[in-house]
């Protein structure tokens, strides 16, 4: 008996590592991309707005993030009755954020044009991501918190992001960023959760951040999204100095007071 469940125990693992290789890479992230929604569907979509409730140690903040192809975005973040604007037209990145005095637009450093460029693109990674500079490998075959994954990593550079891709649904139930900020090594994981069909794509309404290996993160709700609206380049841009700032008065002489 203890032989005939030990041969049992090794044509299931011995199955197991067929299946997983009887699938390339590519075949993972095509089923993906076809659970969305589909490469022309996705594609076809120019803009996307969307809306969330942000809530951290019990505190929740209204966002508001728009995107616009070619790879824009613009946040806009209530906290305390001020709005944190945050705007990357394409080239540009910029900030303003009345919470630490600041009132007008102040350019971005290149590594959060870095962060707003990977953001900006609504598309996601995994399509087209050869173009994009990515080397992509199949890791294998895992379980997350009961549910069998496959598990997908994308390199480019010091970015490396593994997707924990439902074996079964083929949408994406976590993320994994490994990059360096500063010289040190970062680790975060994004779990996706609530998915709901807009417009024939699907998008999670669950999303929870955090640190590897933390017992707690920033969870965010999806209220709604709205897809292919119309939006201006302008909202893009960098704003330009207000107009209703304080202008230097000018001295009264005396040639303007006889006049």
């Amino acid at each position: 008996m203890k032989s005939k469940s030990l041969l049992t125990l090794v044509a299931v693992l011995f199955m197991s590592v067929i299946t997983v290789h009887a699938q390339s890479v590519d075949d993972i992230i095509n089923k993906n991309i076809h659970a969305i929604g589909g490469i022309d569907k996705i594609k076809s979509t120019k803009t996307m707005k969307v809306y969330i409730n942000f809530e951290q140690q019990g505190v929740k903040y209204p966002v508001t993030m728009t995107f616009k192809k070619p790879g824009m975005i613009y946040t806009e973040v209530e906290v305390q009755g001020m709005k944190i604007q945050s705007g990357f037209d394409g080239k540009q990145g910029w900030a303003i954020n009345p919470m630490s005095g600041k009132t007008e637009a102040e350019p971005m450093t290149e590594e959060q044009i870095k962060d707003m460029k990977d953001q900006a693109d609504f598309d996601g990674k995994l399509v087209d991501y050869a173009k994009k500079g990515y080397k992509a490998e199949l890791i294998g075959k895992d379980e997350l918190e009961g549910t069998a994954v496959y598990k997908v990593k994308l390199t480019k550079g010091d970015d490396i992001t593994t997707y924990f891709i439902d074996a079964a649904s083929y949408l994406v139930l976590k993320e994994r960023t490994k990059h360096v900020i500063k010289g040190k090594e970062m680790e975060s994981d994004a779990l996706y959760s609530d998915y709901k069909s807009v417009d024939g794509l699907m998008y999670p309404f669950s999303i929870e951040q955090r640190e590897v290996d933390a017992e707690e993160g920033m969870k965010m709700t999806v209220d709604k999204v709205e897809l292919n609206v119309k939006v201006d380049d302008a909202l893009f841009a960098m704003p330009k100095m207000s107009d209703a700032a304080p202008k230097p008065s000018t001295p009264v002489t005396d040639t303007d007071d006889k006049k």
